[in-house]
């Protein structure tokens, strides 16, 4: 045979092996991403499932305990609980179904059972009306673990893998299974909106602080067509082809908003929900749908990404405050800076994958409840003073000003002292004006982030 001809035959060989290697390698990983996708939800509903399980179980010994001192940690429990049941419901893939009144019912049985806790910690007496309010809950959790048993059982019956409903979730097409299990979830939210007690207590949970009118709002109300052209602005579409506009919506809730569906061409562009407020054309939140999958880019450049897509939208003033990771995801957390204070009521939530650097996620809601023009006073103590006003344990890092969010939805001005006693981290918070001690913080570092409990 020609030499030619046999290095030609070898080299396609060649190419024709490694082609195939390359193939085998790419569906190898993404066998591995899938896999690893599905047990992050497996273990997200499990995890929610025991959560419910805890919290039936700490409610009801909260009930049936005489002693103070064993009820304050019941009680405190119940709270730490309930923050992680409101983690693992918020990883779940079923981002169709609305889990407002869930989300909202987990805030609030942490945060009244923390107030509980805090009274019986002063030595005061908890209410006749209280007792009930708490029975009320536990009867009310017990019916959401049974509801969540039952979409266990159906789960299990036929073997339904949570990534394939991720997946058909997107492209709004479910299969029965499936739109059994979405059914199952929104029954659980709407017996809560119907079912659930009405807490009024001083929590930033509460329900007469949530129904607290939004301070951000400014400007006159907006038609659609206006809605519709600041979204289009705010994503930067006004020039990008390949993207349809679905018949627009109107919420009520807090901020009363047009609501824009979005599907833009290509596998992975993923459906883009957006909020813009009926008053003043406010982008209240943004979310794509797409999941990303690799890690791409460091944690520097994503927090950077989201410095510069606020500062595009003349969020220049923000300044990151903490960060959470989840799968290929970091969300960054701002808060407004005003003469050097940082002003933590002006929360806006940035979420950027890591793949590309996308920013796929943007809540303004506690910005926009929050924002106004403060008249904060001047600082009577100064920054050394407010550090002698901190256990003598703590070895001081770093003092500077904030205004910090009360439960009671009032905001004081306050020296944050950062330290650290035994190897943790704690925030501190002096009142600038009274010295008085006002919050506590410990920071613990997770494989998620750093967060403030």
């Amino acid at each position: 045979m020609d030499l030619r001809k046999v290095i030609a035959l070898g080299l396609t060989l060649l190419l024709l092996v490694g082609g195939g290697w390359w193939v085998w390698q790419t569906q190898r990983r993404a066998r591995a991403t899938e896999y690893a996708l599905e047990a992050s939800y497996q273990r997200a509903f499990f995890d929610l499932m025991k959560n419910m399980e805890n919290l039936n179980s700490l409610l009801g010994k909260s009930l049936a305990s005489g002693s103070s001192g064993q009820r304050i940690m019941f009680l405190t429990s119940v709270w730490h609980e309930a923050e992680n049941a409101r983690s693992n419901l918020g990883n779940m893939p079923i981002g169709m179904v609305n889990m407002m009144r869930s989300q909202q019912y987990l805030a609030q049985l942490g945060d009244y059972c923390y107030i509980l806790a805090e009274k019986q910690a002063r030595g005061l007496e908890i209410k006749a009306e209280e007792w009930q309010q708490l029975a009320q809950l536990h009867e009310q959790t017990r019916e959401i673990h049974t509801g969540l048993r039952e979409i266990m059982s159906g789960i299990e019956e036929d073997g339904f893998q949570w990534r394939s409903f991720a997946s058909l979730s997107r492209n709004k097409k479910l299969t029965p299974r499936a739109q059994s299990i979405a059914d199952g979830f929104s029954k659980l939210d709407e017996k809560l909106r119907d079912q659930a007690p009405t807490l009024t207590y001083d929590g930033p949970f509460s329900d007469h602080i949530e129904e607290q009118e939004p301070r951000g709002l400014t400007g006159e109300r907006i038609s659609e067509s206006e809605a519709r052209e600041i979204a289009l602005d705010f994503l930067d579409l006004e020039e990008e082809a390949g993207y349809k506009i679905g018949e627009i919506g109107k919420t009520r809730g807090r901020i009363p908003a047009y609501s824009i569906a979005i599907d833009r061409e290509g596998e992975d562009k993923g459906q883009i929900a957006i909020d813009v407020s009926q008053q003043g054309g406010h982008v209240v939140w943004m979310l794509n749908s797409r999941i990303p999958r690799e890690d791409n880019i460091s944690f520097t450049e994503a927090v950077t990404r989201a410095e510069d897509f606020l500062a595009k939208r003349g969020l220049a003033k923000m300044v990151p405050t903490g960060t959470i990771k989840e799968s290929s995801r970091l969300t960054v957390s701002f808060a407004s800076q005003e003469d050097g204070i940082i002003i933590y009521p002006d929360l806006v939530k940035v979420t950027v994958a890591l793949d590309d650097g996308e920013i796929i996620a943007y809540d303004a809601m506690g910005f926009l409840m929050a924002h106004h023009r403060r008249d904060l006073p001047e600082p009577e103590l100064t920054p050394e003073e407010a550090e002698k006003k901190v256990s003598r344990q703590m070895e001081v890092q770093r003092t500077r000003l904030a205004v910090i969010p009360m439960s009671n939805l009032e905001e004081k001005l306050c020296y944050e002292v950062r330290g650290k006693v035994n190897g943790d981290t704690y925030l501190v918070y002096i009142n600038a004006v009274t010295g008085d001690e006002e919050k506590i913080l410990q920071l613990v570092e997770t494989e998620a982030g750093t967060r403030a409990m």
